[in-house]
């Protein structure tokens, strides 16, 4: 039986419709717009179907599908290269093309659109204890052999991993851990870039006060003249320096939570381990014991008559 052809894994069909694509980004350019239907980008309209298409049928590997979608392929190329040199009746089967889909995207805008729920998926389960204040278990609540946690290492913060697969709400609260800090560091990384130029505005100023005092004029005087506007005052760092302190305040926090926290849970590990050295040594202390009891009793049962 031969084997499946999947065209997008073929080198001869990849390069034959990157050849296309590539063809067809070139000619749509050539095609003038009416301004009635100008794109609110940059991007020209024709562009932005032909990508469209692409990504759509990017993964098909239907023969039938395929050989159809380069067909079209081949056809709308024929008739934007056509547009391009000025030809009517291409201008204006495309222009009539274009028309149609603002108008659905029109009607489509109308349609009321009902309220995206911010759902933090899943949620811890009420009145369940955390698990730092349950563990270690004791020998009673066990419900089989004793399993230590595993001390894990994450990015933002460690955790004690109990069983796989990892659960959801872990998860979760993981991902929300990492969000918290990436916007933390954006945060720091534009009020770095904001101190610039503040420090530039500042350089400024000084030379313009430098200026005035040269031409026997008064910052003081013009600050009079001018209340409220605080020129030649120099703290254009000084409220970014605040913000950044803060930042890297809640950072800081963060860092010795995570320390305080991997200390409770490596010493939760440490005795659950001692638990379970424990409890194996009493396992095998029973099991031997009952062997013996077995074989002394086996030996001395009386023979049957």
């Amino acid at each position: 039986m031969p084997a499946q052809f999947i065209p997008r894994k073929s080198g001869r069909h990849r390069i034959a419709c990157i050849a296309l694509y590539r063809t067809l980004l070139e000619q749509c350019l050539r095609v003038p717009i009416p301004t009635e239907l100008q794109p609110k980008g940059f991007t020209h309209p024709l562009k932005h179907l032909v990508r469209k298409q692409f990504r759509r049928n990017v993964r098909e590997h239907s023969p039938k599908i395929v050989v159809a979608a380069l067909k079209t392929g081949y056809e709308a190329e024929e008739l934007i290269r056509a547009a391009g040199d000025g030809d009517a009746d291409s201008r204006h089967k495309i222009y009539d093309l274009l028309h149609y889909r603002k108008s659905v995207a029109t009607r489509s805008a109308l349609v009321p659109q009902p309220p995206k729920l911010k759902i933090r998926y899943p949620e811890a389960i009420p009145g369940v204890p955390k698990l730092l204040e349950t563990r270690p278990l004791p020998f009673e609540k066990l419900s089989g052999p004793r399993h230590v946690p595993k001390f894990a290492k994450a990015m933002v913060s460690n955790f004690l991993r109990i069983q796989k697969p990892q659960s959801p709400y872990l998860s979760r609260v993981l991902r929300d851990k990492i969000d918290t800090r990436q916007k933390r560091v954006n945060s720091r990384e534009r009020i770095e870039y904001l101190e610039e130029i503040a420090f530039a505005e500042n350089t400024w100023e000084d030379l313009i006060e430098d200026q005035l005092e040269n031409e026997g004029l008064s910052v003081d005087k013009w600050n009079k003249k001018q209340p409220g506007l605080g020129w030649g005052v120099g703290f254009w760092e000084k409220d970014l320096q605040l913000a950044d302190a803060y930042v890297k305040h809640l950072m800081v926090n963060e860092a010795l939570k995570v320390v305080e926290l991997s200390k409770k849970q490596l010493e939760i590990v440490d005795k659950e381990k001692e638990l379970w050295k424990q409890e194996r040594g009493q396992r095998r202390h029973d099991k031997k014991l009952a062997k013996l009891e077995k074989k002394f009793h086996v030996k001395h049962e009386p023979a049957p008559i």
